[in-house]
């Protein structure tokens, strides 16, 4: 999703979407939305690629 798609969607300012973005990378040590993909998360993610729930 682009930075001009997340702000439409959630109404917010692109600003606000690219602080949140830097502080995000700068957290993960990563440079890009590539380099962010890509990036370990510590969540285990079952084979078929769904996202797992949490039972609640």
């Amino acid at each position: 999703m682009t930075d001009k798609q997340v702000v439409a969607r959630l109404f917010l300012s692109p600003r606000t979407v690219a602080a949140h973005l830097r502080s995000v990378f700068r957290k993960l040590n990563v440079a890009s939305r590539a380099g962010l993909r890509d990036a370990p998360t510590g969540l285990s993610r079952p084979a078929d690629g769904t996202a797992a729930t949490n039972g609640s």
